[in-house]
């Protein structure tokens, strides 16, 4: 609020002359609601600041959770596909590796029917190299050969 010039003085005293005293403290009553309704409307403008900035927070906390949440649910996904894919490896590697001994073994009652002791020692060398590796290793180098070339996708479970 700035300062008055001699003329606005001069006519805000020529209008108050000839006003009561009791129009004067009317006056003074509607002046003093003003500001104190001009206070008021300042108060509650604070809080509706107050009040949008606290939403504005809570929107913001409800969205870095939403983004947490979908990233959860992204990895577990991710990981349950991933189980699925060493599941399916792991089960071809082992089918594998039981139709293999299986037929070793076959090989090897072959080769005592037929009296073949050259047919069953080198069949038993064999599944005694074989049974020697691990199938999780295998399964590893499988998976790592597929990354590799970039057809990890392929074993992706339907």
């Amino acid at each position: 609020m700035g300062e008055y010039t001699s003329e606005q003085n001069a006519v805000a005293k020529s209008e108050l002359k000839g006003i009561t005293k009791e129009e004067a403290e009317l006056v003074g009553n509607i002046i003093n609601f003003h500001q104190k309704a001009m206070e008021a409307g300042i108060s509650l403008a604070g809080k509706m600041i107050d009040f949008q900035d606290k939403e504005r927070d809570r929107k913001m906390r409800m969205a870095i959770y939403a983004d947490k949440s979908l990233k959860w649910e992204k990895n577990f996904k991710e990981i349950k596909k991933n189980n699925a894919r060493m599941y399916d490896l792991m089960s071809k590697a082992f089918k594998d590796r039981r139709d293999t001994i299986d037929k070793a073994f076959e090989v090897i009652d072959r080769g005592l029917k037929e009296n073949n002791m050259d047919l069953v020692l080198g069949t038993f060398g064999k599944l005694a190299d074989m049974v020697a590796k691990s199938p999780l290793a295998e399964v590893a180098a499988a998976e790592y050969e597929l990354f590799k070339s970039g057809r990890i996708s392929e074993l992706d479970p339907e």
